[in-house]
């Protein structure tokens, strides 16, 4: 007979209740997958990631972090969250808008609060913190979904954080879909357009790359070079990009845009990608890549030692080759290496979102390379539901349904196992976990001996002594949906009380 501890005493199911054994087995297994797969697998995904700190290259040789950790900053980038709203799938039932909306909430909370574990010194959002940010909305409706986003990313301390925007932030291009109010409402919310940052012994260039192509757009139908274009736009992104060219600077550039950069049709993108590559396009409101004049004169102006973009939502690596922007036409070029950051959510057509880790070495005349980075893959959770949750629930499901065919066919009948010897009559499994700051404890205790302690052989059948309780006198699926309801009563109260634990 199968038995379980509670307040101390024992329980017999084996002989009484044969067909509780599965239920309990069943809701245990549910416990467990439950608990892992909500809570276990983010903590596990960021365990794997670290700080690349051991690839910054000291000029005497390897980089040792014992020797000074205050001279390596962390750095966080946060690619596309696209925080979800009731207008991000047009045409869709409310419902289902309400309910993928939930979904994705959850799973970037779950991936925001382990990620914090990393203790980052700096967090950088690359664009598109929100899917409708740049539609026409009231302020009121705006001020709401702005505290959602912050709800969702919130921090157990203050850490500095830097905005760039996005084109589902501000828009590119005109619609009388977009709100008159976008840049302002970013501006407001968000930071400024466009920043000098210093930090580390470094320079953070957050460019607005929206704007840049709207300026890109205008300039040439006007026809003007770029010097003659800020005496029209002095206030604009081509006017601050050109700014940087004049300002005397000793630190390393880190260039960060929305938009990624040109480069030939069909480049490779590295191992690291799910799939195809950055191809060159656009669209109602977007443009996959900077066109390859704002390229060269984004990169000639601001010369940075590594770039990061998004808007993409899937890795890529590439390297950009560039020219002098001398004016005696010097034949001097450059190179640096772009990353395409993944996107945080789960709603970006990936099936594993991630996000970024920058190490800086500091001060930079200590390192040949005083720059560092590495991705952080989050658990795939499409998968988990797929390949965890929908097969143990058919599972489930099977095995409740034959049970209860077992019981009406047999009418209340159960066979009685062999007795064992004494030494392997009893087995005690027992599953340990944390829930809500409490250890909890689970003891299943399977025994061969009968209730009455009488040792029976294989295939002697015992009329039960409920014969007329409810249960014995339900039918095969009355017998079956409640059983999955019971099943599933505790394993869904776990769910939805790490969903509050986590929020």
């Amino acid at each position: 007979m199968l038995v379980y501890k509670y307040h101390g005493g024992l329980r017999p199911l084996g002989v009484s209740d044969p067909y509780g054994v599965l239920l309990d087995i069943l809701r245990t297994f549910w416990i467990a997958a439950i608990s892992y797969n909500e809570i276990g697998t983010f903590k596990q995904h960021i365990r794997r990631c670290r700080w690349p700190d051991a690839a910054l290259q000291r000029r005497s040789g390897g980089y040792n972090s014992s020797d000074d950790p205050a001279k390596v900053k962390h750095v966080m980038l946060v690619a596309d969250p696209q925080l979800l709203d009731f207008n991000s799938y047009p045409g869709r039932n409310p419902w289902l808008v309400w309910l993928s909306q939930l979904i994705v909430d959850l799973n970037m909370r779950k991936s925001w609060r382990a990620s914090l574990a990393l203790d980052p010194d700096a967090v950088v959002f690359l664009g598109d913190m929100m899917d409708n940010g740049r539609m026409d909305q009231s302020d009121d409706d705006y001020e709401k979904y702005f505290q959602r986003l912050q709800r969702l990313f919130r921090t157990d301390h203050p850490v500095p954080t830097y905005y760039i925007t996005g084109n589902h932030d501000v828009g590119i291009g005109a619609s009388a879909r977009f709100s008159q109010q976008a840049v302002e409402r970013f501006m407001f919310h968000f930071g400024p357009l466009n920043q000098l940052v210093e930090f580390g012994n470094h320079s953070f260039v957050l460019i607005d790359a929206p704007g840049l192509v709207a300026e890109e757009a205008m300039r040439m139908r006007s026809g003007r070079s770029y010097a003659q274009w800020v005496d029209v736009s002095p206030n604009g992104v081509i006017a601050f990009i050109r700014s940087l060219a004049a300002r005397e600077s000793t630190e390393p550039r880190v260039l960060f845009t929305h938009i990624p950069l040109a480069r030939p049709e069909g480049a490779p993108c590295g191992p690291l990608r799910e799939r195809g590559t950055i191809r060159q396009g656009r669209g109602f409101g977007y443009q996959n890549t900077l066109a390859p004049h704002t390229t060269e004169f984004l990169l000639q102006h601001v010369r940075p030692s590594l770039v990061f973009s998004g808007d993409d939502h899937d890795y890529c690596e590439y390297t950009h080759t560039y020219g002098s922007s001398d004016a005696d036409g010097s034949p001097d070029t450059g190179t640096v290496e772009e990353i395409t950051v993944k996107s945080f959510s789960i709603a970006m057509g990936i099936r594993q979102p991630g996000f970024q880790l920058l190490s800086e070495g500091t001060p930079p005349s200590q390192f040949t390379s005083s720059l560092a980075t590495v991705p952080c893959l989050l658990p795939d959770q499409l998968g988990i539901y797929l390949n965890v949750y929908l097969p143990l629930f058919v599972l489930s499901v099977l095995l409740l349904l034959a049970s209860n065919i077992h019981r009406v066919r047999t009418r209340g009948r159960y066979i009685n196992w062999v007795a064992l010897p004494r030494w392997c009559q009893c087995l005690q499994v027992s599953l340990e976990f944390v829930l809500f700051g409490q250890r909890v404890t689970l003891r299943l205790s399977f025994s061969t001996r009968p209730a009455d302690g009488d040792d029976v052989e294989l295939g002697d059948y015992r009329p039960s002594a409920r014969r007329g309780s409810p249960r014995r006198l339900r039918g095969v699926l009355g017998g079956s949906v409640r059983d999955v309801m019971n099943v599933a009563c505790i394993p869904l109260l776990l769910f939805v009380g790490l969903a509050w634990w986590i929020s």
